[in-house]
């Protein structure tokens, strides 16, 4: 007889409940299964991984490491399957990056510039929030950086948060990042003087990261 933990799996990553991509999956139950569960789970997950329409199980793959996803999530970017769900490509993207430390930071920065505005408009805050999981990379960072100045408010809240969650602690950037947020309300969008300051600040910090140096970012790149 299933636990109740395969049971809350299974109903949120095949069961018909309506919730938003990302919101339906239990994680919890998902990463509490063991053995011959966690295996019937992967199989079930593996027989729909290339074809599903659906977001969930492309997501839980990504939690539970399956390194049998590998191809079948590769094979799903390069094809067109998603081409009206860029969330679906959100969670691939993830999870390959969950599964082998795949850069696919780059399938986030294009949706997070690229989907449509409007009929898009959470695929793009997804993207936004999720790339903080990337962490300090100059790209990824640059793409954050462009997207404060967005005509979108809540997008460009997104991004500020984002780059908070790569470089907190450090009080000094979450300082610049709150003048922001408050410019938001007053101006609409930041100054380039802010901007500049920030961009300092977190050049500071990659200089010398875990051992390595990191490209800094260009002022002249973001300045609006």
């Amino acid at each position: 007889m299933p636990s109740l933990e395969f049971n809350r799996f299974y109903k949120s990553c095949f069961g018909t409940l309506f919730a938003p991509p990302g919101e339906k999956l239990d994680i919890e139950a998902l990463q509490s299964l063991r053995n011959e569960e966690r295996e019937q789970a992967e199989r079930l997950i593996l027989d729909v991984i290339e074809t599903t329409e659906d977001y969930e199980p492309v997501e839980a793959v990504g939690y539970l490491n399956t390194y049998a996803a590998i191809e079948p999530l590769k094979k799903r970017l390069m094809t067109n399957i998603d081409i009206e769900k860029p969330w679906n490509r959100i969670a691939a993207a993830l999870a390959l990056f969950r599964i082998e430390r795949s850069y696919t930071a780059a399938i986030l920065i294009d949706i997070l510039h690229n989907a449509d505005p409007v009929k898009y408009s959470w695929s793009r805050e997804t993207a936004a929030m999720k790339l903080s999981q990337f962490g300090k990379i100059r790209q990824v960072i640059q793409a954050l950086l462009h997207t404060l100045y967005d005509k979108d408010k809540t997008l460009a809240r997104t991004a500020k948060v984002s780059l908070w969650l790569i470089f907190k602690p450090n009080q000094d950037i979450e300082e610049i990042l709150q003048k922001i947020d408050d410019e938001f309300d007053k101006k609409g969008s930041p100054s380039n003087a802010l901007i500049k300051k920030l961009v300092e600040l977190i050049n500071s910090e990659l200089t010398y990261t875990e051992g390595t140096y990191s490209e800094k970012i260009e002022i002249d790149e973001i300045l609006m």
